[in-house]
Order: structure tokens, then sequence, then C-alpha cells
């Protein structure tokens, strides 16, 4: 007795197709295709795309209010450069930038606009000397700048400078840079492009910082952000 491989219809002697479904009676059934774990796969993808994605997607996104902060600071010149021309100590300003936005502190002095600084910095003859005896600021240690919706990391460009005479802002009033940055130009010149700190957006930071050649400075420095 011989039944039809694909519906199972029982089929005569010499049937050689069958009655019921009209299948050849010597062909092997065809087997459905294993598409359940197919089916699975692309779930479990699909899964596993979206929970990479979600942090992206359902981030919240802000504008920040970025406050930057000197701690401390402290000066030295093996040269004897700094203030040659008008007395031993530095009265030391900071230009803090970031977005085109720059900011001006002058730390230690009672009118930001004054003469010259009234706790002026030692100027040390070697990095050591200088650190240990650093200044912790009190006045006009702050600047803020506004982060727009999106930003993911702010670059922030900061000189550190020494006047000779009245704080006037501007090239050509014989303030001497301080040296931040090594970017092949002389030491404290005009050319300097300053230390450029780069920030993760929401993430504060406290770092420090200095030059690699006299005249230089040195620098503690915090970033903190507020959600706005």
């Amino acid at each position: 007795m011989r039944f039809c491989r694909n519906c199972g219809k029982e089929l005569g002697e010499g049937d050689v197709f069958c009655p019921q479904c009209g299948s050849n009676t010597d062909a092997v059934p065809k087997r459905p295709r294993p598409v359940r774990w197919i089916a699975v796969f692309v779930v479990v993808a699909i899964l596993i795309l979206a929970v990479a994605a979600a942090p992206l997607l359902f981030r919240e996104q802000n504008a920040y209010r970025m406050t930057f902060t000197v701690n401390w600071y402290t000066v030295t010149d093996a040269d004897g450069t700094v203030d040659n021309d008008y007395d031993d100590d530095a009265e030391v300003y900071f230009q803090v930038s970031y977005g085109g936005d720059m900011r001006f502190l002058l730390i230690d002095t009672e009118d930001p606009l004054g003469y010259y600084s009234t706790r002026s910095a030692p100027v040390h003859t070697d990095v050591l000397t200088a650190k240990l005896n650093k200044i912790f600021p009190t006045e006009y240690t702050t600047a803020v700048f506004y982060v727009p919706v999106g930003e993911t990391t702010v670059s922030i460009t900061i000189f550190m400078c020494d006047y000779d005479g009245p704080a006037i802002f501007s090239n050509g009033s014989g303030d001497d840079i301080l040296d931040l940055y090594d970017d092949g130009s002389p030491s404290g010149g005009s050319s300097s492009q300053g230390i450029k700190i780069n920030i993760p957006v929401g993430e504060d930071h406290t770092d420090d910082s200095g030059g690699d050649a006299d005249p230089r400075g040195f620098f503690g420095y915090s970033v903190s952000f507020e959600a706005i």
C-alpha cells in the first residue's frame, strides 16, 4: 500500500500522480523553510539596535552656563625679562575665550581697570620654587560663557599675561604674554596661540597647565557646567 508523500492520500498500484493533489508520486515532498529562526534573528537584531540608539534618541538636549575659574597661578622667568621695565613682579591677568567671546580676569586687584595689581605675583627663577609658592587668587577669578544646545565639546583658549602699566587690553599695549603653549614662536611673542583646553560639554573638569619656555606662567583651573 502506498500513500502520497505530499498530502497523504492512499495511492493505487499504478498511480503515477496523486489523484488528490496531483503530485508526482516519486517526488520528495517539499519541506517548509525554517523561517522561525530567521524571524527570531531579525527581532533580536532590531532590539539590539534600539537599545544602542536609545541614548542618542532620548538624550536630553540642554544649553549650559559654563564657568571657568582660575584656582591658583605662578610665574617663572629665569631670564629676568618679565615686567623688566616697570618692577620686579608680574601683575597677572588672564584672557579666556570660547566661541569668539572673550573675558579678562585680573587677579587680586582692587579695581579691574586699575593701574596695577595690589597683590603682584613674584617672579621666580625656577619652576619648582614657583609652584611651591603659587598664589591662590580671591578676586576676579571667574569667567562665564554660554554653550548652546547641541554642542558636545568646548574649546577654551587661555592667555596668561603680565602688563607693564595700565591695563589696556589691546595689541601693542606693552603687555608680556607669558608662554603657555609652544607653537614655535618666540617665548611671549605676539603670535603665541595660547593654550587650548578641550572639554566635553556637561562634564565638570579640574586640571592645571603651564608653559615650557621662559617667561612662562602656570595655573590651576576648574570648568563647571549648569544646564539652563
